[in-house]
């Protein structure tokens, strides 16, 4: 698309996820992503808990259903250095594409998702950190 934005995943000594890189608006850029496939039974989920530490930034959890242009993102927000946990209810994830927002969108159906990632966005420009030590179902 353009953007000169890069990111990371990997696992960091104590085995959580790291999500990190640099978020640049040049070229018409303004974030960075990543996702994984996710073959994962969640009928019944009706919310998400994870557990992260950031450096201040918002950041987004996302999930892709098949046969859906949109994925469903929920934000959640950082803080420098500090483990936090959320809940973030299934039915407040949000259909976007390309920072575009859907209203009359079919809701996220839990039980075709293929895909899970993770995006900073809206113009947070600069070096970027996530640390997640767990993302859970809640039935």
């Amino acid at each position: 698309m353009g953007g000169i934005s890069s990111s990371y995943l990997s696992l960091n000594q104590d085995d959580n996820l790291l999500f990190n890189g640099n978020l640049s608006l040049a070229n018409n850029g303004g974030f960075a992503s990543t996702r994984m496939r996710f073959d994962q039974d969640l009928n019944g989920v009706k919310a998400v808990k994870i557990k992260f530490k950031g450096d201040g930034n918002t950041y987004k959890l996302r999930f892709r259903q098949y046969n859906m242009r949109a994925s469903y993102s929920s934000d959640f927000k950082s803080f420098k250095d500090e483990w936090t946990e959320v809940i973030l209810p299934i039915k407040d994830f949000i259909p976007t594409w390309r920072g575009y927002t859907y209203s009359n969108y079919p809701e996220l159906d839990i039980k075709k998702i293929y895909s899970l990632g993770l995006q900073i966005s809206d113009k947070q420009e600069g070096e970027f950190e996530l640390e997640i030590k767990y993302i859970k179902g809640i039935y």
